[in-house]
């Protein structure tokens, strides 16, 4: 009898830490990382504001791909960190034009929590880069004036 009371308690008093030790990690509140993402031209910018509290690590992907920069399982097109309580921003001059659509992710370097389109915490961002024309010139002198303004 001693030992069943005994086997009872213990396992009462292991409940709650084994339930800490398995649990889920933390649901993430979208608004403590958000990005935003403008072009300019052919650049892309984006920018990400941290408001968690610990420090992330962020990627964004377009499809189609906007640039060369070949990830482990995708293109991406900007990868950083940024820290607690901070915005920072990059840009990225786009390889190809058209419209396309921006994903991102962003984990915490705790490993904690994760947020973006591919969290689920935020939708995809359509951009749209302009094709700029100069009238009906012929396509050579066309990009020969874009590789002037472009500089």
């Amino acid at each position: 009898m001693k030992k069943s009371v005994r086997t009872a308690a213990s396992a009462l008093l292991a409940a709650p830490l084994l339930a800490a030790v398995f649990a889920a990690p933390a649901q993430a509140a979208p608004e403590d990382v958000t990005l935003s993402a403008t072009t300019e031209g052919k650049d892309l910018i984006v920018t990400i504001t941290n408001n968690s509290e610990s420090k992330i690590s962020c990627f964004t992907s377009t499809a189609p791909p906007i640039s060369g920069q070949s990830g482990d399982l995708m293109f991406l097109d900007v990868s950083m960190d940024v820290e607690p309580g901070s915005t920072d921003s990059a840009r990225v001059t786009a390889e190809v034009r058209g419209d396309h659509t921006l994903d991102w992710s962003c984990d915490a370097s705790d490993g904690g929590e994760r947020w973006g389109t591919f969290a689920g915490t935020a939708n995809a961002f359509e951009i749209s880069f302009e094709d700029r024309t100069f009238g009906s010139v012929n396509l050579i002198v066309s990009q020969l004036l874009e590789s002037i303004f472009d500089s």
